[in-house]
């Protein structure tokens, strides 16, 4: 069985209920949910949140709230994988359900693709050596070209990395996420590591 878990605290104090903003029409949350119940590999979708405003909200689109987040891994400091390790345990204990493979996602990123879904789970599906994997895109540049600055100026990184100036077709690419992360839940539960330390790329573009 494949999960989807997305998490929506309340107190976010970058913007206020960011998760339930009006995003064309709808609160930003309802995207990716959309997204999700249109994945063919997933059987299950719930949302992680400490809120029963949220929770009543999210239940109208069709996906599961079984249990209220603790406030205690709710806080600004709280971890991500803490909230995917509670419900994992949550659904294990009380319903004796363990899926094998859990894709954590996200409201602030509401332009996921359903076959992006799809795709970070099924080449989990064909590698079992995998630990997890990564939806990414490529850095438009490589990253170790970014700068740092110190106090009113600016130096590059590779300076304090000890590395030489070569020429931009000699250095590594980089990619960012765009969070879709799939994880295989039992390396997840064995080690408390989301990523694992055998991660596959599943690379979309960015036009």
């Amino acid at each position: 069985s494949n999960l989807a878990i997305i998490g929506i605290r309340k107190n976010s104090k970058s913007i206020v209920d960011k998760n339930i903003k009006i995003f064309c029409g709808k609160p930003l949350v309802y995207w990716i949910i959309q997204s999700a119940l249109k994945s063919d590999k997933l059987d299950r979708i719930i949302v992680s949140t400490d809120s029963e405003e949220y929770r009543d909200i999210v239940l109208d689109y069709g996906v599961e709230v079984p249990f209220l987040r603790p406030k205690a891994l709710s806080q600004d400091n709280s971890l991500e994988k803490e909230y995917l390790l509670h419900g994992l345990e949550w659904l294990y204990k009380n319903e004796g359900y363990r899926p094998k493979f859990v894709s954590r996602l996200q409201a602030t990123s509401p332009l996921q693709l359903p076959e992006d879904i799809d795709r970070s789970i099924e080449c989990l599906q064909n590698d079992d050596s995998a630990t997890s994997s990564m939806v990414v895109s490529k850095a438009q540049q490589p990253p170790i070209k970014s700068l740092k600055q110190n106090g009113k100026y600016l130096n590059p990184y590779f300076r304090e990395l000890g590395i030489e100036i070569v020429n931009r077709q000699e250095l590594p690419v980089g990619y960012y996420r765009s969070n879709i992360i799939t994880s295989r839940v039992s390396s997840f539960l064995e080690t408390e590591n989301q990523i694992g330390e055998r991660s596959i790329k599943v690379e979309i573009r960015i036009e």
